[in-house]
Formats: structure tokens, sequence, C-alpha cells
């Protein structure tokens, strides 16, 4: 499996997604300058183009994907992977931005560590 080239985002944005002349409603869980992590109920084939509707700052942005990979259950998509063929100025800034507050979140988490006596996140 090849390494992604840029790092990925938690995102957890709503979002739309088009293919075949009808809309679906998805969540992007985290994404990046190439790609995305989208879950959605509807089943997508591998290799389509799948269009990608959310707002950045109060406008819409519609981002044009490839299906890279699909994970499903029982004809209902749990995981779409996506490769973003027409990357934006204002995406890339949106991008940018979330990787900054990740960054400064991180950061706060970090010092705040020590002070919290159990572990913090469902993960942990």
């Amino acid at each position: 499996m090849q390494k992604r080239s840029s790092e990925r985002i938690n995102a957890n944005l709503s979002t739309r997604l088009s293919y075949a002349y009808t809309f679906y409603s998805g969540t992007v869980l985290n994404l990046s300058e190439e790609g995305m992590f989208i879950w959605s109920k509807q089943s997508v084939p591998v290799d389509k183009v799948l269009v990608v509707l959310f707002r950045i700052e109060n406008e819409p942005a519609l981002i044009i994907s490839r299906v890279k990979w699909v994970i499903k259950r029982e004809n209902y998509s749990i995981c779409i992977g996506v490769e973003i063929l027409n990357t934006k100025k204002d995406y890339l800034q949106f991008v940018e931005n979330l990787r900054q507050k990740e960054i400064r979140n991180s950061r706060i988490l970090s010092t705040l560590s020590p002070l919290v006596p159990w572990p913090l996140g469902p993960c942990r």
C-alpha cells in the first residue's frame, strides 16, 4: 500500500454527494489536499466520478473527485475514499486552516494532559 503524500486532517463535515444525477447525504470524516474519507449510506462504484458539496466559510464548495475504494455492508457504503481531481485555491486554504487549527488544539491538549487524571477521547 502506498504512503499518502499529505497527512489527513479530522473534519466531520456534513456534505452532499452527487453521483449519476442523484444526490445523497454523507459526512467527510477526514481530508487532505489530495483526498477525502467519506461516510455515506449510499454505495458508489470504484473509479467513478463523485461530486462532493459542502460549505467553506458559508460559501458552497464543489469538489470533483474519483472514488478510489469503498467498504460496503449489505449494499450500503460504510466508507468511501476519494481522490480529489480539481484542487481549487479556496479548498487548499480551507485544508491549511483546518491543519493549523488541529495543530493548535493538539498543543492545548498536550499542555492539559498532565492535569487530567483520565484518558481523553474515546480511543485511549
